[in-house]
């Protein structure tokens, strides 16, 4: 009997990310389809709703990511998961604003909106939405959609407000920076990599370092030099990516993952990765009194069935 499942790689990726559901996580399948799909030695794009393995390039030998473990934990299960399916609640509610204050577009899924132009609309469409919004305000804004309201309500705690500008500009910056990545990483523009990286972070900051704010867009009012605010990161975790953003041959570095705790990945010249770790372990662990828990990675092949 052959004892892998007979599954398609569309279902098992489906079924992973249903499980999130299981811990009362509103999360969805990226985690695990990047585990299943990823391809050795190089980035792979991967497409969802529907899901779809896309191009792939070579990630370069000069260059190496290094992952950098906060140490801080945030269990979904727990405390945390308010939080997290709060900022989900929020993509909900400003689509859903979006979609009645704009009947004439053809919005299926919030990803449509990183397609509208010229941006001038779009930036438009994002600025007739409430910068916050209680549940009140919500059902009073939404009345023919109070029982899929009720539905979300349901999932987590009541926040007091939701941010829902700041959160959709942060949700269509980070599609449009994916849309982004793999020409330019085709192209070999590894500062401009590690440029949008830094953005990703800062629309996740909770923390700006002393003599910064918010970034200014780009000229040309590209959704991908946006950022918002998610917010989901933690002040260790922005001052981990600072330290990281300022070391020699590092050039960008960002949260991963759900937020709140968990992992900082930064794009680094190969030849200064150990450097990099050891400032690390220097600045970062032995200050907080923490193991190291930095390493150097590659890209591998996806997880599989070992006989």
């Amino acid at each position: 009997m052959n004892p892998e499942p007979s599954w398609t790689t569309r279902e098992f990726v489906e079924l992973c990310g249903e499980g999130e559901w299981f811990v009362g996580s509103r999360g969805g399948p990226g985690d695990h389809a990047s585990m299943k799909c990823s391809r050795p030695g190089c980035v792979t794009h991967l497409d969802f709703k529907p899901f779809s393995i896309g191009k792939s390039a070579r990630f370069p030998e000069s260059y190496a990511v290094v992952v950098a473990n906060s140490m801080e934990t945030s269990k979904k299960s727990e405390g945390s998961r308010d939080k997290f399916n709060g900022q989900v609640a929020a993509y909900e509610f400003a689509f859903l604003l979006i979609k009645k204050n704009f009947p004439d577009r053809r919005l299926s899924v919030f990803r449509d909106l990183a397609e509208v132009e010229p941006v001038s609309e779009l930036r438009h469409m994002l600025d007739t939405l409430p910068e916050e919004a209680t549940r009140a305000d919500l059902r009073q804004m939404l009345p023919e959609s109070v029982e899929f309201l009720e539905g979300i309500f349901a999932t987590h705690a009541d926040p007091g407000a939701y941010r829902l500008r700041d959160v959709a500009e942060y949700g269509v910056s980070e599609i449009a920076r994916s849309a982004q990545f793999m020409e330019t990483l085709a192209a070999g523009d590894y500062v401009a990599l590690g440029e949008m990286m830094k953005i990703s972070h800062d629309g996740d900051r909770v923390v700006w370092p002393d003599g910064h704010s918010a970034r200014v867009p780009a000229a040309d009012g590209s959704p991908a030099s946006w950022h918002g605010a998610y917010a989901c990161s933690t002040p260790k975790i922005d001052g981990l990516c600072n330290l990281l953003d300022s070391a020699p041959g590092v050039y960008g570095a960002q949260l991963v993952g759900a937020g709140l705790g968990g992992c900082v990945v930064a794009l680094v010249e190969k030849s200064k990765a150990e450097s990099v770790l050891a400032l690390l372990g220097r600045e970062y662990y032995a200050k907080n009194g923490l193991p190291p828990a930095a390493f150097v990675c590659v890209p591998s092949a996806g997880s599989g069935v070992r006989y």
